[in-house]
Parts: structure tokens; sequence; C-alpha cells
């Protein structure tokens, strides 16, 4: 009776033992599917899925494209009200400005091949060269009303601080493979300042002072998303119209978009001069149009090639790279020019005194429209001269202008073709 009662026993706790296994095991089981099901929620927030579905022989290579905006942690997803902003500029690329994404299609063989190698050189997105479309549309001499220029539109200050020169005969900012260089070297540092691509191309179209700044007041929040409210306006929508861009260009024939002929890019050489040159002798010498020289070396401001102890390099057809080795000496004493001994001096005071640095008093009833009126500079120059939000200013406020020297610039016009 006593062996009946035991077995009893260790039956009954078997039976116990096993309900709780599968009590236990269905709440384990419920705990996975709700975390599947947080998972799954999570990866909707993905920025990639707030763009329209691609064919899925590209998805791979695409997800790869878009690695700037999968940075987990920083970019939790785009929020709606920006996701209408990219569908804005999806339209306005695809119906309001065809014209532009059918030129940029036609003419980035001429510029497409140089910005990949050097992206690659420096390890960086390959999707980044599409940047140079949102800043310059491609157009090695654009000036913007900031007077950054260039593809990749450096300010004066910035250029300066990456190595590209500027002085009376030649802008670096404006050549087309130094500016590349410089670019992916700043693009690559203010990746680095702040740890992700929205922020870094965010920094690269207001400042990184202004993003830093951002952080700061939003409780040094760091994604893009999070901070945009306090960004300057044209900031807001420079990362949405970036990726709008991207996608209108990479899959343009979903939009409609056929290319009817290409740029071919011109096959080009260079050659080192170590003496001042005419540069439309030296296109006659060379049997090209009076223009060819300039539009292939779009970093020289007039007509003067420079010429020093170290050579400037002059970009010429290549198939004329011949004829100049065989008749060197005969080219080049046919196109040069003498300067004055004082030419050099006189332009560089020139230069250093074209601007004079002017602090202004708000008076009652003045506006920024009134003091650009009066200083001869723009509203745009005075707001970004003074970190300024919006247009309104206060009585009392103080403000620096840069005006223009007129007897300076009297004075380089009246030298400018010595």
């Amino acid at each position: 009776m006593k062996n009946k009662f035991n077995w009893l026993n260790i039956l009954a706790c078997s039976l116990f033992l096993l309900t709780q296994e599968q009590a236990h095991g269905k709440t384990f089981d419920n705990d996975e599917a709700k975390k599947r099901k947080q998972n799954s929620t999570h990866t909707q927030d993905n920025p990639l899925d707030s763009l329209p579905p691609t064919d899925q022989s590209t998805l791979a290579t695409n997800r790869i494209e878009y690695r700037i905006f999968e940075q987990g942690k920083h970019l939790k997803g785009i929020p709606p009200h920006y996701q209408k902003i990219i569908s804005a500029y999806v339209k306005h690329f695809t119906v309001r400005d065809r014209r532009l994404i059918r030129e940029m299609l036609q003419r980035q063989p001429e510029y497409f091949p140089m910005y990949e190698a050097c992206l690659r050189k420096h390890e960086l997105p390959d999707e980044l060269k599409y940047l140079s479309i949102l800043e310059s549309n491609l157009n090695p001499r654009a000036v913007s009303q900031c007077r950054a220029m260039g593809l990749w539109q450096f300010t004066s200050s910035t250029g300066r601080y990456y190595d590209l020169h500027q002085d009376v005969f030649r802008d670096e900012r404006m050549d087309p493979d130094k500016a590349t260089e410089a670019a992916c070297k700043y693009l690559k540092d203010l990746h680095g300042m702040f740890g992700n691509w929205p922020l870094a191309l965010a920094a690269y179209n207001c400042g990184p002072g202004m993003v830093r700044r951002a952080i700061r007041h939003s409780g040094n929040r760091k994604s893009y998303w999070q901070i945009c409210a306090r960004l300057p306006q044209e900031t807001r929508n420079y990362v949405p119209k970036f990726i709008a861009l991207y996608q209108v260009m990479t899959e343009f024939p979903r939009y409609n978009f056929t290319v009817d002929s290409l740029n071919t890019p011109l096959s080009l050489d260079t050659i080192i001069v170590h003496r001042h040159l005419d540069m439309h002798l030296l296109a006659s010498q060379l049997d090209l149009p009076r223009q060819a020289l300039h539009q292939l070396n779009p970093s020289l401001k007039g007509n003067t090639i420079p010429g020093d102890a170290k050579g400037y390099s002059i970009r010429i057809p290549a198939d004329r790279k011949d004829f100049f080795a065989l008749n060197r000496q005969a080219v080049l004493d046919s196109s040069a020019i003498a300067l004055r001994k004082d030419f050099y001096s006189k332009q560089t005071l020139a230069r250093t005194q074209m601007e004079r640095r002017v602090k202004h008093l708000v008076k009652s009833g003045e506006s920024l429209r009134q003091l650009a009126s009066r200083y001869k500079v723009t509203v745009v120059e005075i707001r970004k001269w003074n970190h300024l939000k919006s247009q309104t200013i206060k009585k009392g406020q103080r403000l620096v202008i840069w005006q223009k020297n007129t007897k300076a610039l009297k004075f380089a016009l009246a030298t400018k073709d010595i």
C-alpha cells in the first residue's frame, strides 16, 4: 500500500512539472512572437521603406547605394512630414523640372567617372556623386549668391582650408579635379565629425557650426530628423531633396526619361608651362577655337595663363599634344606675354582691399532690404554674415557687413588687361 502511494505521488509530480513546462513554453513563444512583431514594426521605420518599391533584380544594388541612410541607431526612420517632402521633390523633378534631369543624364559621363574614382579612393559612398547636381547642376563655373563657386560650391575660406588656390589669375574652386578631391576630404571630415551621413550632408549645406548649434538646442540628439526643425529652412529640405534626386537619377526609366544622346567626354592631356601666356594666342597656335581653352580650364579667371618656376598645368585636347611637343618653343614664344614688375604687388594689394568690414547699429524702422540697398550687398549675404534665421531685425542690434571697396575694385578693373 505504501509503495502504491509513493508511485501515485511520483506520477502527480511528473504531471505537474509537465504542465508547468508547457505553460512556460507557451509564454516563451508568446514573448518571441511579441519580439518578432516589434522587430517587424521597427523595420517599417527604415527609410528604404518610405521610398517606392524597386525591381527585385536591383534590390541588392540599391541597398548598397542607400547605405548613406541606413545608419540604424542614428536614423530610425523618416517622419511622415518629410516623406511628403520627398514625394513632392520627386514630383518636381519628374514633372516641372524634367528638362534639368534630362540634361543631367546627358552630362553625367563628363564628370561621374572622375567622381566615382575619387570617392573610391577616399572610401566614400558612391551616391555622393549626385550631390554635385544638387549644388551646381554640373556647372564648374556656377556661382551662388553667397559667392560659393564650382561644381561643389566651396566658399572662399573653406576652399583655402582644403588647398584650393585663389588669386588674381585662377580660382581652383572651379577646377573639376581639384575641387572634387577637396569635396571628398571635406565630406569625409564632416562624417567623422557627426558620425552619420544625414548630419554630414546638412553640415555641407549650412556649415558644421549650424548643425552643432541645432544638436545642442535639441538636447544633444544625433538624428537629422530630430534636429532639422532647428536648422535653416534650406537645410531642412536638403536631405529630402537629395534622396528624391538620387531616386529619380537612378530609376529614370521608371519616370519615362529617355536619354537620346550622352555627352562623350573629350580625350584630354596636359602641358606644363613656366611662362605667362595669352590663352587666345595659345588656342590660335594649337588651331583651336578661341574659347576652347577657357572651357577646358574653367579655373582660369581671365585670358592670362599664369607661369612660375613650379609650372602651371593646362588641359588641351589629346590630339594636339604631339603638335605641341614638336613645336613647343615656337608655340610658347608666340603666346608669351610680359607683365609689369609691380603687377603682382598691386594686384595683391587690390585683392586684400576689395572689401572692408562695417559694423552697423540697427535704428528704428530699418530693414535688411534697406541695409542691403545702402551697402550694395544682398539680404542673403547679410543674413549669412550674422547667422540670422529670419529677415527680422531689432533696434539696437549690431550687424557685421562686408562692403565692397569701390576704389580697389576700380583699380582691379583698370589693371585687369595688363
